[in-house]
This record gives C-alpha cells, structure tokens and sequence, in this order.
C-alpha cells in the first residue's frame, strides 16, 4: 500500500538531493495532535507519497529532527499524499499540491481509538444540571501543545473556580441565569483568555479546547453568534468567498456517492487566506461547526435536535463541496464566517445531531455536491414577508410562513437557521430569546429531512458511501519469507462500491511497512458484509517473525486500477500479530545416517523461481543454512536451527528477485563440542 523508501538515512540523502538539485522545495512542518484534546501527540510515522518521491519518516528520525512531534522537510512542487499513523489512533491521510517556495504549516488531528470518558455524549449527559452548563475541556500550550495543569479556569456566574488537571482537562459550572456568559483562563506566563457570549442554558453543556499563548496581558474572544454574524455583516461578507477557488484542471473529480474521510481546514486565516492548515476527520469538523453555527439549546426544545439535525446535513455537504472545490491547493475551506465558522468546542446535541446524519450529503440536478449555503434568518431578503430565498435562479422564493414578520439577518439564500427550529418544535423562536419555546404557531412541524427539502427545493438528499474492513485473515496464517499468501479481507460496505484493496506488512508493533503493490486489486462490494480476497508476495529478504497487516480501501480515483496520489483512501485499519513467517520447511528425506557433512548442488539450476537444496550432517549440529547475491548480500535466511542426524531438503523461493548468480552457504556447529563441524558454499543462478 506504501512504496516507502524503508531507511532513515534515506531521508537526509533525499534533502541533500533536492538541496542541491537547483529545485524550489517547500519548508514543510509537519505536526501532530490528539482531536479530542488538542494535545500533541508523537506519531509513529509519516508516509510522503508523490509522483517521483515514496518516503516513509520513522519515529526515531522525528526524535533527531525536532522534538518527537513533529517533521520539517523540503519538498518538491508536486502533488503529495500525506499518512500520518500513531499508536492508539486511527490512521489520517489527506493530499497537498505543493506550487512555489513558501512555509507551510500542517496539523494532522488524529482520531483516538478510545476518546477520553470525559468527552464521549454519555459521561457529557451525566454531569449536566437543570441549574446550568456544564463547560469542561483541556487546556494546552498554544505553541507546543503540551498540556497545562494549573490553569485558573473562572466565570462571573460560576460557583467558584476550577484548575486544570495535569492532563489539562478541567470542569465547571456556569449558571444558567442568562442566555450568554463568559470564562476565563489564566496561568503566569501565559496571556489571559477571556471569552464572552459563551451560550448557556438549562442542562446545558460544552466540551471546550483552549490554547493559550505565553505571554502576558489578556485576548478578548467572542463565541456570540450574533456578534458573529453582525461583524460579517459590517465587512460586508457572510458566506462570501473572495478568494478564487482552483482552476477546473486542479479540482478533485467528483463523485457524490463518497466522502472523503478528513477535510484541510485553513486556519489563521484573514479572510480566506490562511497560513496554517489542520486536518480533521469529517466527522469531527462538522461537530465543531454545527455548535459555532446552531444554537446548541435549541436541541433541548421540543423536536428540536431535528433542526440541529437539518444543518449537519447542510454543513457536511457545504464541507464537501469545498473538499472537491478546495479554496487553496493546500486547504479545502476557511475557519470564519467568510466560509462556515469552525470553533473551538462541541456540544453534545451537536454530536448527537452529526452522529445521527452520519454520511448524508445532498446532491443537485446534476448529481454533484453542492455549495448548500444558509444563514440565520432569510425572511424578506427579496421576495418579500413570509417567504426565504432572494428570488434569483440559484436562490428561488420559498414560501416560510414560520419566519412572517421577522427581520432579515443574512444573505437569504439557502436554508433559515431560526426557520429550521421554528419548524421543528412548532413555535415561534426569536433572535432575542433563542433558547426559549416561544409562542405556537400554526403550520404544523417539519422533520430533519422534510426541512432540507423545503430549503433546498432543487437538491436530493443521499447518503454517501462507507466502507470498514472489519477482519483481515491470512491464509495460511503461517508462511515463510518468499511464499505468496492470501489476505481475506472482511468488509461492511454501504451502498455498493468498487475499491481498491491495498496492504503492506510490517514487525508487529514497527511501522516498517513493506507493499506489494503490483496485487493491489479492485473489488466490487455490495452493501452489506464482503468477503473478499488479495494475493501478496512476501519478499524473500523479511525475518522471521510475528506480522501487523495494515489494510487500506481505496476509492480509485482516476480509475486507473492503480493506488495512486490522489485517490480517495475510505478507511485504514491495523490488523496486530496478523501473520506469521517462519523459516523455510526443512523435509527430511533419508531414515539412515550420513557418513559425512555434504552440501548438494541445488535442483534444478538454473531455476525459475523455486530451487530445492538438499544437505546432510553426520552429527547433531545447530545449522545454518543462507543465501547471497553476487556482491555478498544476505538475500535470505532458510535454516537458523538444531537438526539431527540425518539428510533434508529445503525449497527456496526467490520470488521478486533479479536473475543472476546467487550464493548458498551451509554452516553446522556440533551441539556437543560447540565447534564448527562442516561449511561449504555452492553458486546458483536464477534465470527469469
């Protein structure tokens, strides 16, 4: 699945090479951290894939370049498929167009198999209070990403304040007296954060990450939404892209049925020009959207997770359509209002929302994702009260009377935030109250689905496609450096798909991953459970040993039939102590005792691939029997053990090796005396 280039000294030979090549190379840092905390985390391994660069950066040459996080590199204008893997964390990949000589800086968030008790819905759900909201999260450095003990965590409606654990996390209280509050986080050394129109309800609750800068003074944050979208509006540009998207020739081929699994967020952004880039699981973005985006209360009203429901189908699919028409050729969408407004906290209605719509996306006439736009109340923004919509081709006039007598605020095109929870709990909610029920009105009540298409009258909504492997069996599970095995793939698809099956192997608990790509295989798979089938040739030079698998599903992009830069990779998944090679099987073939030592020449040579060599030993020995190439290098190991007396056969294999001359040595040390008793070495010649 990875062509990597296996040695760490290989690296510092490809800089040296683009160094004094005369070619423009790109500073890269590459950093990693944990999604759920935002804490830095040590990856095991990066995979650097391009069209003419295969590079796989091990953990131990991460430790000699910085500080155990992080890859600063140089590379070449190009296109680049970045891995990142880490120990208890699913695998993240995502693609980068590299064009001109420029620092780039890029997070990878990596998804924890486990996520912390403290964040999952459920544990969230035990702590809430009918008094107030539950606010609780980690702290971490801003720079570094280590995380801070002893923050000073406060609010003016709080009981009292809390401090940071040393893993950072923290929990408090803010009652719920009024619609907004505020927190504040403070430790010496580090600027003061103070955050207002922090939204607080009844049985409320937020899971926040906070980065502090070191420094001193104070930085004043607003999470109103209203102050939000008013700012937008001063400047002129709420969900207005000025910045050109890629030309036609750049963008991703598109296919409706799949969702990418990460999204390219660009951050530090002034307007849609961001200098920074983190990668997300999809799943995770859209769970900090819908919160920044939605009022979270509005979830705890009746029917109301329907309305948060409807917009994480409108903000999955607004994400993307900017995944296959990126903003940059290093980031698919902006973090602020100029795109759709990326925060720094999750709700649990807002998980529990994005978890329920998980892979609908809506697609247009022409079966391509669209930019599904939104905005906070589209009533009379141009075909007049009581209707959303400004009346144009791509933003008809839509009959709303849930929205009569409301104030425009926002552009009116697409679907009315304040209208899709007036629909689903059946009362009028104001803009000066929006976690109160409001008065009944009289036009019945819209599930999530029957409000995306009264909004979106021109769209269709579809769940896209999924796919997991689930198992990986090789068969036999036991086999030798040379032989070919068959991996059994065990994958739950949803709806049918063709994918590319990739694989490599690796020492179980080492990313020293080797491939095979010639037997990556596509398949077709029906939705549902498959049982589906790959070869893979096991390269003669691998120890002996226990074996990870890691398996990949890939959605071939270009539909090459090739795993290539630039396909969709749909999952990722490490199958531990999967495989088995032991040394080659040692038949003996003669009951009587040999009167002497003797190497045979092998049969049949030349040969193609296989050969048997036979040889006795007249004592028991510990034997050793190995083969080399023509410039003395050991190509593979096919006896290292204690036989008796007596004469065997041994069949070496020399699968995905050159034709040429080879060397074969047998030594055999008497297990009583412990001298040597016998060494002998004959040539071969391998003939394709």
């Amino acid at each position: 699945m990875f062509a990597v280039l296996r040695h760490s000294f290989v690296y510092a030979c490809l800089l040296l090479m683009i160094a004094g090549s005369g070619i423009i190379a790109e500073d890269i840092q590459i950093r990693f951290f944990n999604s759920a905390t935002g804490a830095a985390i040590e990856a095991d391994g990066l995979f650097i894939q391009g069209d003419d660069i295969q590079l796989r950066v091990s953990h131990a040459t991460m430790k000699q370049m910085a500080a155990g996080n992080a890859v600063e590199t140089h590379l070449p204008p190009g296109t680049y498929e970045l891995t990142a893997q880490a120990a208890g964390y699913h695998m993240m990949s995502n693609y980068f167009i590299l064009e001109k000589a420029a620092a780039l800086d890029i997070r990878f968030y990596l998804e924890p198999v486990e996520q912390p008790v403290e964040m999952t819905t459920d544990y969230v759900i035990t702590q809430k209070r009918p008094d107030a909201t539950f606010i609780s999260g980690y702290v971490v450095d801003a720079e570094s990403g280590a995380p801070l003990q002893d923050v000073q965590i406060n609010s003016t409606s709080a009981v009292s304040a809390v401090s940071s654990d040393e893993s950072g996390y923290f929990a408090i209280y803010v009652a719920a007296d009024s619609d907004e509050g505020d927190l504040s986080f403070s430790r010496n050394g580090y600027v003061r954060q103070h955050r207002s129109g922090v939204e607080i309800w009844s049985n409320g609750d937020w899971q926040y990450q906070i980065r502090l800068r070191k420094g001193a003074g104070r930085e004043d944050i607003s999470d109103s939404k209203e102050i939000r979208r008013r700012e937008a509006a001063e400047v002129g540009c709420e969900d207005c892209e000025t910045h050109p998207h890629q030309t036609a020739s750049e963008k991703r081929t598109q296919d409706p049925t799949l969702i990418r699994g990460s999204i390219r967020v660009g951050r530090s952004c002034t307007g849609t020009s961001c200098t920074t880039v983190e990668v997300y699981d999809i799943q995770t973005y859209v769970k900090r959207v819908v919160p920044s985006e939605w009022f979270s209360c509005w979830g705890d009203l009746s029917s109301g997770l329907e309305s948060l429901r409807a917009g994480a189908v409108a903000v999955r699919t607004y994400a993307s359509w900017h995944v296959y028409n990126p903003i940059a050729t290093t980031y698919d969408i902006c973090e602020n209002t100029f795109c759709q407004f990326f925060g720094n906290a999750q709700s649990s209605n807002g998980n529990v929302a994005t978890d329920d719509t998980e892979r609908f996306v809506m697609i247009d006439g022409a079966s391509n994702i669209p930019r599904s736009e939104y905005s906070a109340e589209n009533n009379d923004a141009g075909c007049g009260d009581g209707f959303a919509g400004t009346g144009t081709s791509t933003a008809p006039c839509i009959s709303d009377p849930v929205c009569v007598g409301q104030t425009t605020f926002g552009h009116g095109r697409g679907l009315c935030q304040y209208g899709t929870i007036r629909w689903a709990a059946g009362s009028v909610i104001t803009r000066s109250a929006p976690c109160s029920a409001g008065s009944a009105h009289s036009n019945g009540t819209k599930t999530w689905q029957e409000m995306l298409d009264h909004y979106y009258p021109n769209y269709t909504l579809v769940q896209a496609a999924a796919a997991t492997s689930l198992n990986v069996l090789a068969m036999p599970l036991r086999s030798s450096p040379g032989e070919t095995v068959t991996m059994e793939y065990w994958i739950d698809a949803a709806p049918s798909i063709s994918l590319m099956l990739g694989a490599s192997v690796a020492p179980t608990g080492t990313i020293n991953w080797v491939s095979d790509e010639a037997n990556d295989v596509k398949v077709d798979l029906v939705s549902g459970i498959n049982i589906v089938n790959r070869s893979f040739d096991l390269p003669i030079d691998l120890a002996v040993g226990t074996y990870d698998i890691l398996a990949g599903l890939w959605y071939d992009n270009d539909n090459n039939d090739v795993i290539n830069t630039g396909d969709f990779q749909m999952d990722s998944e490490v199958f531990a102590s999967a495989l088995v090679l032991e040394p080659v099987a040692i038949e003996p073939v003669d009951q009587a005792l040999p009167a002497e030592f003797q190497l045979a020449q092998n049969y049949p040579n030349p040969f193609n691939p296989t050969t048997t060599i036979q040889f006795s030993i007249r004592n028991a020995s510990q034997v050793r029997l190995t083969v080399f190439n023509a410039i003395g290098e050991e190509v593979s190991s096919l006896v290292d053990e204690s036989l008796a007396a007596g004469t065997y056969n041994v069949q070496w294999d020399a699968l995905g090796l050159s034709s040429g001359i080879y060397v074969y040595r047998l030594e055999a040390v008497d297990l009583q005396s412990g001298k040597a008793g016998f060494v002998d070495t004959k040539k071969m010649i391998l003939s394709r």
